[in-house]
């Protein structure tokens, strides 16, 4: 078939996928990109190669023939439970919640600033499992997801000791003891364990974690002085150990779950090339840029003095787009699979730039519609249960509106190869929030101004990163 050498991850690429564009997936997952294609494989690049071995079923004479893999556990990505996906940063979106306004705000910084953190590295570990599985070792996925859990959560608690020993040492504030050591240490575990659960395939193991977490949101939603939000609202009140048993009893049966279901892992049949690990420092990256995004009006909150506070706690608002990340990479998934489909029916290229163009722009609105949905929904319980809320939380409600379209479009693009570039504009609009946080030290800002900086900065990105998903959507190759 015209194929110099042909590895195991490449040959089973070509016997178990069975369209020309699946085959192309899971070889770049392996680590073959344009020019291990061309120089290794003889191949103009990896859609040619994943084209000549759909062509060509026959195995290497070295490779015997092997029966199709029994299913052991559930696929990543399963288009049944994507929308659902959004309780990944359930509980620590539910701890930031109620963060702000806190008694004390050196806790809240270290609180968002270990949530930043361990958002990052739940992107990071994502994307090396997600590599495995492109190369077909899902023992090998288990096995690093379990590690990765362990080890993190370890790591986690040494920065958590060190941040609260820091704290008492470096400034006069008392709030910060035991207590948060364990909220530090408790998110990121979750993170990694839910990460672990969900690419396991075990959404629904996941979901039965949240149940002690609910039980103490209802909890605070009856009995206004009870619950975790209070707890960690008013950290001085002495019962947070109490009230925070519920969430606590999450974390302890997530992380419980998520070892079980990374049982049987082994060493890798293969390592991992460079590039994956490459890719996977890009996503620790891109997890910390978009966490900066979504937390920047918690963080100018807490770190402007002249930022007034507003009624309710600023991260509450960013709750809608938490919980439609789901609904975005279920979108994103359907994105793929019609653009696959317009690449093997069709034979213009203009017709499939066309095709593909109308696909992305009508994501983007079924997800601009979702969490616009989302947020006047949140609003309107809001509205109803806190009569005195400010009409800024309606600007603050349209930012994170354009914010989490933006964020779908920076995703759109990195599925057509534009990580790159996404990455630097994400680094721009941070150093944008940077900046204007900077300034707020010298010349304290006004609530206001910080959620029209905001704003206009998701205004910007939305619109720069929709040119290059536009530019990018009408080429076939961008779609292998």
């Amino acid at each position: 078939m015209g194929v110099k050498r042909v590895d195991s991850a490449v040959a089973h690429a070509a016997g178990s996928s069975t369209t020309r564009f699946e085959a192309a997936v899971v070889i770049e997952g392996a680590g073959v990109n344009d020019r291990v294609a061309s120089q290794r494989y003889g191949a103009a690049d990896v859609f040619d190669l994943a084209g000549r071995l759909v062509a060509d079923r026959r195995r290497p004479r070295s490779e015997p023939a092997a029966a199709p893999p029994r299913r052991t556990w559930s696929t990543a990505g399963d288009p049944r439970w994507l929308p659902a996906r959004g309780v990944l940063y359930a509980v620590p979106a539910v701890v930031a919640l109620a963060l702000l306004p806190s008694e004390d705000p050196v806790s809240a910084t270290l609180m968002l600033g270990g949530l930043v953190l361990a958002w990052a590295a739940a992107y990071g570990v994502a994307s090396v499992a997600w590599s495995y599985l492109g190369n077909l070792d899902r023992p090998a996925a288990r096995r690093f997801l379990r590690r990765a859990l362990l080890v993190g959560t370890g790591v986690a608690l040494v920065l958590a000791v060190a941040a609260v020993f820091g704290a008492l040492v470096l400034t006069a504030t008392m709030s910060v003891d035991l207590v948060t050591v364990v909220l530090l240490t408790g998110q990121a575990a979750y993170l990694l364990a839910a990460a672990a659960l969900l690419l396991c395939g075990r959404e629904a193991w996941l979901l039965g974690a949240l149940l002690p977490a609910v039980v103490g949101a209802v909890l605070g939603l009856l009995v206004p002085h009870e619950g975790p939000a209070s707890a960690l609202a008013n950290p001085t009140s002495g019962v947070p150990a109490r009230d925070l048993l519920w969430p606590a009893a999450s974390v302890v049966l997530a992380v419980v779950l998520a070892l079980v279901a990374t049982r049987g892992g082994r060493r890798p049949v293969s390592a991992l090339p460079r590039s994956a690990w490459t890719h996977a420092g890009a996503q620790v990256g891109f997890g910390l840029f978009v966490a900066v995004l979504v937390l920047f009006p918690a963080l100018e909150q807490l770190l402007d003095p002249g930022f007034d506070p507003l009624p309710l706690t600023l991260t509450s608002l960013a709750l809608p787009l938490v919980l439609t990340t789901g609904v975005a990479e279920w979108l994103l998934v359907r994105f793929r699979e019609r653009t696959g489909a317009l690449l093997a029916a069709t034979g213009s290229a203009s017709r499939f730039a066309r095709g593909a163009r109308h696909a992305a722009l009508r994501a983007h609105l079924l997800y601009l519609v979702a969490l616009t949905g989302a947020t006047v929904l949140f609003g309107a319980a809001v509205a109803v249960s806190m009569p005195g809320w400010d009409v800024r939380l309606v600007l603050l409600g349209a930012d994170y509106v354009v914010l989490g379209t933006a964020l779908f479009a920076a995703a759109v693009a990195t599925a057509l190869g534009r990580g790159d570039r996404v990455l630097a504009l994400l680094a721009a609009a941070v150093a944008g929030l940077a900046a204007f946080i900077v300034r707020g030290q010298a010349v304290p800002a006004s609530g206001t101004a910080a959620i029209l900086w905001h704003l206009g900065t998701g205004v910007v990105l939305l619109a720069v990163l929709g040119v290059l998903v536009r530019r990018s959507a009408g080429v076939p190759v961008r779609h292998r």
